[in-house]
């Protein structure tokens, strides 16, 4: 992919982009655009300015209240300078390391199990410069049975339970920071509008209070869970629900999914004369007699014919 790479304060009036370099994680257009491209990779650059501007560029800094769009720090030709020769090799001298911000985490975070989300790292230096150091930070877990930490900042939650993260950091003078953040997993079937999903397949209806679902027509609704969730280490999922459903033709059914599609095969129970089915993990089959694997769970929930008023009363783990 080639991008272009354009953007200078609206003042220079020497770019089609208004905008500010900025910072990544933060405001402006620069850092955040570098911050994607380091995390992609292949990708080709090309700086979209005047050749007269740039045939005058010069490796000399300016002096703050007296910078032009060549040497400013918030107009693309002297960031994106910068950039290549770091890229090329030659690493940017840091300055005086005095702390390091989190980026899309708190230092109190809920997360839920079977949920992944990514902590960057910000350093910030005694000049009052910053930049994302993500990439070179150290992580590690007090539980990493709740919670694991993979490279760039990915947690993903395994567990219910809590567990301390931290990050640490070592600049180029040698200078070592960290800073922690918590992670409380929770269960993986809330029922909450933020975790269930009435309208999987079909559009449905939710009420938090009630706990009642109403599927659409042949719909499904429930939980999905993009990194997987891993349940290999219990024994079974126990389900009640609060009412007999009014429609013995079209019994609801409980459903698993291993495969990350509403289109693949599930593992069915059927709410038949009773309101609560246990599903034995290890042993689970699809439609085709096929066994799924309780490791990588992505899609688990009710199906129903439609219409009728399903009271879910109560879904939980059993070890």
């Amino acid at each position: 992919m080639v991008t272009e790479m354009d953007w200078a304060p609206a003042k220079y009036d020497s770019t089609w982009g208004k905008s500010y370099t900025g910072v990544a994680g933060g405001y402006g257009f620069g850092a955040n655009f570098k911050y994607i491209v380091d995390k992609c990779g292949n990708v080709s650059w090309l700086l979209f300015a005047g050749s007269h501007l740039l045939i005058d560029f010069k490796d000399v800094p300016g002096e703050e209240g007296a910078y032009t769009f060549l040497n400013d720090p918030e107009a693309c030709p002297w960031p994106v300078y910068h950039w290549f020769k770091e890229y090329a090799g030659e690493e940017i001298p840091e300055g005086d390391l005095e702390s390091l911000e989190l980026v899309n985490v708190n230092t109190e975070n809920e997360i839920r199990m079977g949920d992944a989300c990514y902590a960057a790292i910000k350093a910030v230096y005694a000049d009052g410069s910053s930049q994302m150091v993500t990439e070179k930070v150290k992580f590690t877990c007090d539980n990493p049975d709740i919670v694991t930490v993979g490279e760039l900042g990915k947690i993903s939650a395994l567990k219910q339970g809590e567990a301390t993260v931290i990050a640490s950091y070592t600049s180029q003078k040698d200078v070592t920071k960290e800073i922690s953040f918590k992670v409380r997993v929770l269960n993986p079937f809330l029922l909450t509008m933020e975790m269930f999903n009435p309208s999987i397949f079909g559009t449905g209806s939710f009420d938090e209070d009630t706990h009642v679902l109403i599927t659409g027509q042949w719909g499904f609704g429930g939980w999905e869970y993009k990194s997987g969730l891993d349940l290999s280490g219990y024994k079974s999922i126990h389900v009640e629900l609060g009412n007999d459903y009014a429609d013995p033709n079209f019994p609801v059914s409980f459903r698993l999914f291993d495969e990350n599609t509403y289109w693949s095969s599930p593992a069915s129970y059927d709410f038949v004369n009773t309101r609560e089915i246990t599903v034995d993990l290890h042993n689970m089959k699809d439609g085709n007699g096929d066994k799924l694997d309780p490791s990588h769970l992505y899609i688990i929930g009710f199906w129903s014919s439609g219409g009728n008023e399903i009271v879910i009363k109560d879904v939980t783990l059993e070890e």
